[in-house]
């Protein structure tokens, strides 16, 4: 791997450490669940989060916002707008392409990332989107992705936390993504 430099620069590999799904979750149960992971610590002290992005979209909005008055700046509420979700699905795919993703090898997280499809309007405009189903609305996939936005940028605060834009812990079996599978 080279940077835009063209000097060689070690592969960096995002890899899922805990998925967690939170299906049909209070809201204050899932507000726990998200403390706990923001206060997890490296064996060294340094906070194990730097940065999160969480959908700020309809019922996602008051878990972004309070974990924004918590967590200041470490907390990026995301809400997902067309062009938004379109930055989002471009920049995993280029990453599973890369093969800079690896995945548990689960299932239900794979078929979130298969049920995310490129659509383009009858005006020309590119969409992403993927049927409701009892399984979800592709919420692996979306998941993945905003861990993708919160690795990619730098950490810094957000004023007064402005909007930029899954109970069943699963066994991690890593195997690499493959392209094809996106």
């Amino acid at each position: 791997v080279h940077d835009l430099a063209g000097r060689e620069v070690p592969k960096r590999i995002l890899t899922a450490r805990r998925v967690t799904t939170l299906h049909r979750t209070p809201f204050q149960d899932q507000l726990n669940v998200m403390r706990e992971v923001m206060h997890c610590r490296k064996s060294g002290g340094e906070m194990l989060v730097r940065r999160a992005c969480i959908d700020a979209t309809g019922m996602g909005g008051p878990l972004a916002e309070a974990l924004v008055a918590e967590f200041g700046g470490r907390v990026e509420p995301v809400v997902f707008t067309a062009p938004v979700k379109e930055d989002l699905a471009f920049r995993t795919l280029r990453k599973g392409q890369s093969g800079e993703i690896e995945l548990p090898d689960n299932e239900a997280i794979r078929r979130g990332f298969g049920a995310v499809k490129k659509v383009v309007t009858v005006a020309g405009a590119i969409r992403f989107d993927s049927e409701r189903t009892e399984a979800g609305h592709a919420d692996e996939f979306w998941a993945k992705a905003l861990c993708d936005l919160a690795a990619d940028r730098p950490v810094h605060h957000l004023d007064e936390g402005t909007i930029v834009g899954v109970e069943r812990d699963v066994e991690l079996n890593y195997q690499p993504l493959a392209a094809a599978q996106f």
